[in-house]
């Protein structure tokens, strides 16, 4: 019998071991990774730049200020350094322009583990941390400090968020009109597109419903007044990463994906639902763990509450902009006597909802591999229904909440 090879990785409280007969192979045994990343993903924005990893299990990392408000170090133990260098992870992070400068090595002591050290301009971001389980990610939110100060000096309501009294420099703005909801930046995408046909059924392809769709909503909008964007305008393939950036690029003070549903098993299943992203396991992090890096004094803690507050601001009002363009949407169709199932709004964590500076939201027009359902969405008129109660919903949030930048200092 050969020889057994044990290795046990400590992690939190946790034990796990992994057995393997020492064969030939025995050191590459003794290297595979535990974990692998999948993807990473760098974005830069008005007032947070977002780095996110992605692996594909649970993932176990440590950090470490290493120059208090400088430099922070990443340590990812059992992952392997390759896939690091495969993706460009050091390119990507260098190209955010906050960034001065960016190392991966691979380090074998204490264990063997991948070490990613970000530099920064002294004292000039604070880090927000976030780990998350499904999708299993590990979020950097890179904040601007002097981005945030003039949040802090704008918005009244930050008074509050910095504890009893007034920091150096920090008076109560003068209350301001708000802008009109009309001068919004609304940003509408049309999902899928080009290679990426989306959901098929019955000789039909999402990718052309939500195009038609998403035009009919940035027409009848701009003919009212509002200024909208389209992510695109004909049948062209875009990333989620190409969604995001377009929109962070044109300061989209809303975004709204239109996608049609599908489930092949289940043909009976119909009806229009719409989703916001899940922002609970994104704050529940913060009972867990320090969440905020750079952090030293009073003045940092309250920029890291208004750090916060911006992101809770965008979770709030995505959840309130998916409420008014899914009851937009039944209430239209009700009106023109159409029945149709209402499946709710929900969370979840898909890419342009997660990675959006903006409210945003995803709504599911109907379902493609329902019979009744695709007929209808092979008519204009039904389309344009849809379309309109899109749209109704947008107005209807921008004019009961008011001005969406309030929080981007805007």
């Amino acid at each position: 019998m050969g020889k057994i090879l044990v290795v046990i990785f400590l992690l939190i409280g946790q034990v796990s071991v992994f057995v393997q007969p020492v064969t030939a192979g025995a050191s590459a045994a003794a290297s595979r990774a535990i974990n692998e990343l999948v993807s990473v993903e760098v974005m830069g924005g008005e007032h947070t730049s977002q780095v996110v990893f992605r692996f594909d299990h649970s993932l176990y990392y440590e950090k470490k200020e290493r120059s208090p408000g400088e430099q922070i170090t990443l340590y990812f133990p059992g992952v392997k350094i390759d896939t690091f260098n495969k993706l460009g992870v050091m390119g990507q992070i260098r190209r955010l322009s906050i960034v001065k400068n960016v190392s991966i090595t691979y380090e074998r002591t204490p264990i063997n583990r991948v070490a990613v050290t970000i530099d920064f301009a002294k004292d000039s971001v604070l880090l927000r941390l976030t780990k998350m389980d499904e999708p299993k990610l590990l979020i950097i939110d890179i904040f601007d400090k002097k981005v945030l100060e003039s949040i802090r000096k704008k918005v009244t309501t930050t008074l509050y968020a910095c504890n009893d009294k007034v920091l150096p420099g920090l008076h109560a703005a003068k209350k301001k009109k708000s802008p009109s909801p009309r001068k919004a930046h609304i940003v509408i995408d049309a999902g899928h597109g080009g290679l990426d046909s989306g959901a098929s059924s019955f000789g039909l392809q999402e990718k052309n419903f939500t195009l038609d769709i998403a035009r009919r909503v940035c027409a009848s909008l701009r003919k009212e007044g509002y200024r909208v964007f389209l992510t695109r305008n004909a049948d062209n393939y875009l990333s989620v990463d190409d969604r995001v950036q377009l929109a962070r690029q044109l300061k989209a003070d809303l975004f709204v994906s239109v996608h049609v549903n599908a489930v092949a098993s289940l043909k009976d299943v119909s009806g229009v639902e719409t989703y916001f992203f899940d922002g609970a396991p994104y704050f529940n992090e913060q009972r867990k763990q320090k969440v905020f890096m750079f952090v030293h004094d009073a003045y940092d803690k309250c920029l890291a509450r208004v750090a916060d507050k911006i992101l809770h601001k965008k979770l709030t009002d995505s959840r309130k902009l998916s409420s008014f363009i899914h009851q937009g949407v039944l209430d239209h169709l009700t009106n023109k006597k159409i029945e149709v199932v209402n499946r709710g709004v929900k969370k979840a964590n898909f890419g342009v909802l997660l990675r959006n500076e903006a409210p945003a939201s995803l709504v599911e027009v109907g379902f493609l591999t329902n019979k009744k359902e695709a007929k209808r969405l092979t008519q204009p008129v039904y389309r344009g229904w849809l379309s309109q109660g899109i749209c109704n919903g947008i107005k209807q949030f921008l004019f009961e909440h008011g001005s969406v930048r309030t929080m981007r200092g805007g």
